[in-house]
């Protein structure tokens, strides 16, 4: 029995020594040869599991002398930097985007590192992520979305302000004419709605269809937020 065996998942016993943050087997597999670059039936190597995770000292001995791993995708487009931005992994992530690698690079849905860390409600993420890398918030999606979108969708206020605060086009249009003021209205997010109208997002702006914020709270039946809307006759 070889030491890179496989289960029915194509796991090995370094992916799960990684996965499960055992840094003392994972040298001893490492000593005895075993593939760090081997990856199981959905394309994750064994640095993918462990970025996932948040173990950074694993992250760091997986990667001496092979930092190629940093670009090995799996079958969702997703690097080991995706893996950590969509789990929250802080100091993962300030590694990892401390290396030589293609920060922005955009999963099979689109989406970069930052799409992720405006999907999860972390700034702190987020900080480290634009860092010199001001052009990840006009990277958009599948779908058109850029980080603002995300945030909105998911009512994530504090990243929606943190985002606006930048250079930053607040009303920008994903394929099917949104904004993220669209997002916030049709989710039923009034919090994120006041920020975005805060920072002068047009309420009359109206999607490929003609609907504007408003339609689609209406739409939904978010009358607290049609109610605000119409209200605050100022934002229109």
């Amino acid at each position: 029995m070889g030491i890179d065996v496989r289960n029915k998942q194509g796991n090995t016993a370094l992916h799960y020594a990684a996965m499960e943050g055992h840094l003392p087997t994972v040298e001893c597999l490492l000593r005895h040869g075993a593939d760090m670059n081997i990856t199981n039936n959905y394309g994750r190597t064994p640095l993918h599991l462990t970025a996932r995770n948040g173990h950074l000292l694993i992250v760091k001995r997986l990667l001496v002398g092979n930092e190629a791993l940093l670009t090995i995708v799996h079958s969702d487009g997703d690097t080991a930097l995706h893996e950590a931005a969509y789990h929250g992994r802080t100091s993962v992530v300030e590694y990892l985007s401390e290396r030589s690698i293609e920060i922005d690079i955009r999963n099979k849905k689109g989406n970069t590192a930052l799409h992720y860390a405006a999907m999860e409600d972390i700034c702190l993420l987020l900080n480290r992520l634009l860092v010199g890398n001001e052009a990840l918030l006009t990277i958009v999606d599948s779908d058109g979305d850029t980080a603002l979108h995300a945030a909105a969708y998911h009512g994530h206020t504090s990243v929606v302000e943190y985002l606006s605060e930048r250079n930053i086009e607040i009303d920008i249009r994903n394929k099917k004419g949104n904004t993220a003021l669209h997002y916030a209205a049709g989710q039923g997010h009034l919090p994120t709605v006041e920020c975005l109208l805060r920072h002068l997002a047009d309420i009359n702006v109206a999607d490929k269809n003609g609907r504007t914020s408003v339609h689609l709270a209406a739409f939904s039946g978010h009358f607290t937020i049609v109610k605000y809307l119409v209200e605050n006759e100022e934002y229109f």
